[in-house]
């Protein structure tokens, strides 16, 4: 995972809760200020080879709109690797984020996009590493 991206990402989570360690776990807000739909977020523990299920859910409408909003709520406290599909089939994938507190994810363009030309070079270097 590229460190400058993880790091850029984990500068957008701010907390918004100092009392969130509930015995039922934490809410993860995902707040879409970017001009794409993510049409897909999965989550997993730190460095785990698969990925969970699509936490959008799999029919057509369940996406994060434009200037909408998507909360995951009751995740126990950890490190998780997180992907975010968009409407164009971009992946940006941004691993090592630890979630600790009840927090905010906003999604700008800039982010997205810096976050697809990382996962993709990150690809890449991976399938050379391979072959």
């Amino acid at each position: 995972m590229n460190r400058s991206l993880s790091i850029a990402l984990a500068l957008v989570v701010s907390a918004v809760s100092a009392d969130a360690f509930a015995a039922d776990g934490i809410s993860v807000k995902f707040k879409n200020n970017s001009s794409l739909t993510i049409t897909n977020l999965y989550l997993t523990p730190a460095n785990e080879s698969q990925w969970g299920p699509d936490q959008l859910g799999d029919g057509d409408t369940d996406t994060i709109e434009p200037g909408s909003e998507f909360t995951l709520s009751k995740i126990a406290p950890s490190v998780y690797d997180i992907k975010l599909v968009d409407e164009d089939g971009d992946d940006c994938v941004a691993g090592g984020i630890k979630l600790s507190e009840s927090e905010t994810v906003t999604l700008t363009d800039e982010l997205l996009v810096g976050c697809q030309v990382a996962s993709a070079e990150a690809e890449i270097e991976a399938e050379e590493q391979e072959g």
